[in-house]
């Protein structure tokens, strides 16, 4: 799930649904039109897609400046040091 709390925007992985465009079992996103889920290569394919997924991205930011978190991404040994 992506959500916003507060100024930050966590983004967390998702369990792999099947894509509404490639019927693939992949990561997806709520990204296509309508809320359809789309694995990212699917939601990238096409400038149309992409304009959707990125104006759905945009309604979970919200407005304001935010920090993106990644959840996805395991932290490299430098990540966090002082």
């Amino acid at each position: 799930m992506t959500e916003r709390v507060g100024d930050v925007v966590l983004i967390e992985p998702e369990p792999d649904r099947l894509c509404q465009y490639c019927g693939e079992f992949k990561e997806c996103r709520p990204y296509g039109p309508n809320g359809t889920d789309i694995c990212f290569k699917c939601a990238m394919a096409t400038p149309e897609r992409k304009a959707e997924a990125v104006a759905a991205f945009r309604r979970v930011l919200g407005d304001g400046p935010v920090e993106i978190v990644d959840l996805r991404r395991k932290p490299s040994r430098t990540e966090g040091a002082p």
